[in-house]
């Protein structure tokens, strides 16, 4: 790793060791909350049993919309972890030209990351700036309009992602996740569906059992104008955790799509905020496509 990069790479690694963290406990209160739950409804009279279980549903799915920020973090963190560690480049001032000439070479250490986030949120907020941005940067061994290009498709591949959300959520509910990401989000996310719905299916079961089998009835009291209120919020929560899930997994949320949308304004960062430096950086690990087809240095 660039030696410059590690003060950075580390202090970014530790915050995403803290998100997991962090997400590791959430999961937690999930199961030991569920668990707590279902005791605490086995002593509850039957009457009660309907609004609870469908309040506890409700927040099980909140506590989901959480982890998506949390893992779209850790996406975020790690995109960028890998950004610095594949980045190469050469500080061409001699080392006696430096302005304090107390300071050693080894202490130099490049902090872009607060800078570079809210850079990224500009681009995400109007990918239109996109061809300004990659037309200001310089960056070896990189063909810049394949790089705009390779962008570009990540902001826009949006085709069919509810369905493949979907179909991601049923792997994973099944047991048979593949995929080329980070593999703890659907696994998760399928263990608080199953939460969920469960919670949410029983509070009706619970209901009809009570005395409420009648179609007519159902529609006679307070619950079942509270269970179609969940029940729709419900839906437009997990329509939205679904194709938030398709972006985690494939789409514009994964680490390798941050990895991407990175590199511009990380080079940017290099070739102006430090232009004393006149830093033109490199990346090895890129698609064969972008390359100019010089060999990229490693050191």
């Amino acid at each position: 790793m660039q030696a410059e990069n590690v003060k950075e790479y580390e202090l970014i690694r530790a915050e995403m060791l803290n998100v997991k963290d962090c997400i590791t406990k959430y999961v937690g209160y999930v199961f030991a909350g569920a668990g707590a739950a279902i005791y605490g409804l086995s002593k509850m009279e039957i009457a009660g049993i309907p609004f609870v279980s469908c309040a506890l549903s409700l927040i099980i799915s909140f506590v989901v919309v959480i982890l998506f920020y949390k893992f779209q973090s850790h996406n975020r963190f790690a995109g960028y972890c890998k950004l610095l560690n594949q980045e190469r480049y050469t500080i061409p001032i001699s080392r006696n030209e430096k302005k304090d000439n107390d300071k050693k070479d080894d202490d130099i250490s490049f902090f872009s990351w607060e800078w570079a986030v809210g850079k990224l949120r500009c681009l995400d907020e109007n990918p239109k700036l996109l061809p300004n941005l990659i037309n200001l940067i310089d960056i070896k061994i990189l063909n810049k309009k394949n790089l705009e290009e390779k962008i570009k498709k990540i902001f826009i591949d949006k085709k069919g992602k509810y369905l493949k959300g979907l179909w991601i959520l049923i792997k994973a509910l099944l047991g048979k996740i593949e995929t080329s990401s980070w593999a703890f989000p659907p696994l998760i996310v399928s263990i608080c569906f199953i939460f969920s719905f469960g919670f949410l299916i029983g509070s009706i079961w619970v209901y009809i059992k009570n005395g409420h089998s009648q179609f007519l009835s159902f529609f006679s009291d307070d619950f079942s104008y509270f269970f179609l209120f969940v029940a729709l919020i419900q839906l437009i929560l997990w329509v939205r955790l679904i194709g938030k899930l398709f972006n985690l997994m494939l789409g514009q949320t994964r680490i390798e799509s941050f990895f991407w949308k990175f590199m511009p304004i990380r080079a940017y960062f290099l070739n102006n905020v430090f232009s004393e430096y006149k830093i033109i950086p490199s990346y090895f690990d890129t698609d064969d496509e972008l390359d100019t087809g010089e060999s990229c240095p490693t050191k």
